[in-house]
């Protein structure tokens, strides 16, 4: 077993992401009228046929109707545009019901396969309902589309992350990509905490230990605390990475300041250490 999984076996909590209609203008047409031009008064003998031919005529107005009203569904359909979806996947997705707004923003996509903000959108949606792996195939590809908007960069940091978080691979690589990405974020304009860009490389030091890397184990950790100096959890691995990289001084001292913080981890750590 490695030194470190000795010391320390754990994962940390990262901050969560803090994501016209068209009518008709075809009028029905009116049953047709007949106004006698003299008064007549029927016979028994024809009032059967009469009534026979006033009701195919009724039902040839009404099919008429039902297929112009029909045909006014397809028309409208189709000219139904890949931006009208996606405004109206937004105002779903403002009422929370992300699923249905996918579902909307699927169809602007089928509508314009390289409509970049539909990705970005149906990104975020799968994002809101932890369907991480579709999240990310989906910033990625409004990135691929529109590398100018910042909203998918963000959206792709925190997807990766969340993502490591949930299937507790923590993989150097994938989480040095999630950094790249809210780092570019950043640089575009996004308002990304600094606490949850500090638990992205605290996870990411958290991957260098467990792959033996103390010394970018202690950077990145370092890099974590500067960041957010109030997160007990970078003082841990801080702690960890010192004192199995051989300054275990300095390794004891960030620890004691982690479990001074509340981490328990940290007080675990110690108590193997010093007993």
């Amino acid at each position: 077993m490695r030194d470190f999984q000795k010391l320390f076996d754990s994962a940390y909590v990262a901050d969560s992401v803090s994501g016209s209609n068209i009518e008709s203008d075809t009028e029905r047409p009116k049953p047709p009228t007949h106004k006698p031009t003299r008064d007549v008064t029927p016979n028994t003998g024809n009032s059967t046929v009469s009534n026979g031919k006033y009701k195919k005529t009724v039902a040839k107005v009404i099919l008429a109707i039902a297929i112009i009203i029909g045909l006014a569904f397809i028309v409208m359909e189709v000219i139904k545009d890949a931006d009208f979806y996606v405004k109206e996947g937004d105002k779903l997705l403002k009422s929370e019901k992300h699923k249905d707004a996918i579902k909307l923003y699927t169809k602007a996509i089928k509508k314009d396969s390289e409509l970049a903000q539909a990705y970005s959108r149906r990104s975020y949606a799968y994002y809101l309902i932890n369907e991480y792996p579709d999240a990310i195939t989906d910033c990625s590809k409004a990135i691929e589309l529109d590398p100018v908007q910042q909203a998918p960069y963000e959206i792709c940091a925190y997807a990766n992350h969340e993502d490591i978080r949930q299937t507790k691979k923590y993989d150097s690589l994938r989480l040095k990509k999630a950094v790249d990405y809210a780092e570019r974020a950043i640089d575009k304009g996004a308002s990304i905490k600094k606490s949850a860009l500090s638990n992205i490389y605290i996870s990411l030091s958290y991957a260098y230990l467990n792959e033996n890397n103390n010394r970018e184990a202690i950077i990145t950790a370092g890099i974590a605390i500067d960041l957010n100096p109030k997160n007990a959890a970078a003082y841990t691995n801080y702690g960890v990475g010192n004192y199995l990289g051989g300054d275990r001084k300095l390794g004891i001292e960030s620890l004691r300041r982690a479990a001074a913080l509340g981490s328990t981890k940290a007080a675990e750590i110690l108590n193997k250490i010093e007993n």
